[in-house]
C-alpha cells in the first residue's frame, strides 16, 4: 500500500503519542490504552477519540519564508461515565496526562530532523462539555493544531 496522506500520518501520529499515556508511563491514567480513530472502533471503555476538524491554509510559514503550509486541527475526546464518584476528578487529570503527552511529544519531535516537515502539535484549547440532560457522562474536548509544509 502507498504511504498514507500528509494529514492521516499526523492522525497516526497523534495516536501512537497517546497510547504512550499509561500510569506504566508515568501517567495518572491509562486512558491511553484505547485510541479511536473512527466511531466504528469506540468501545465503551476509557480511552480517546480522534476527529479531523478543518485543514486551513495554504499560508506561508514566516519562519521558512516562501514555504507554504497548511494548518491541520485535530479534536480528542474522552468521556467517563457520572456515576463514578471522582467523575470530575478524573476527567481533570485525563486533560493533565493529555497536555503533559503532547509536550513530550513536542520535545521529541524537535530531536527528530526527519519531522522537520511538520511543527509539533500542540494543545490549543480543552473545553470540559456540559452534560445533556439526562446523560450520565461527563466528557472533554481538547483542539491539538499541526502544521504541516506543502
Amino acid at each position: 500500500m502507498a504511504d498514507p496522506s500528509r494529514s492521516w500520518a499526523l492522525i497516526l501520529a497523534l495516536q501512537a503519542q497517546l497510547a504512550t499515556i499509561t500510569v506504566a508511563n508515568g501517567y495518572i491514567t491509562d486512558v491511553g490504552a484505547n485510541i479511536w480513530t473512527t466511531d466504528g472502533q469506540r468501545t465503551d471503555a476509557l480511552g480517546l477519540m480522534i476527529y479531523s476538524e478543518s485543514i486551513t491554509g495554504p499560508g506561508l510559514d514566516h519562519e521558512r519564508p516562501g514555504k507554504p503550509v497548511r494548518d491541520f486541527t485535530l479534536l480528542v475526546e474522552a468521556a467517563i461515565g457520572t456515576d463514578l464518584d471522582d467523575a470530575q476528578q478524573q476527567i481533570h487529570a485525563i486533560i493533565e496526562d493529555l497536555e503533559t503527552c503532547m509536550k513530550a511529544y513536542a520535545r521529541a519531535q524537535a530531536m527528530r530532523p526527519e519531522a522537520m516537515q511538520v511543527t509539533p502539535m500542540s494543545v490549543a484549547d480543552i473545553a470540559i462539555l456540559d452534560r445533556p440532560e439526562g446523560a450520565a457522562v461527563i466528557a472533554m474536548q481538547a483542539r491539538i493544531v499541526a502544521r504541516y509544509f506543502r
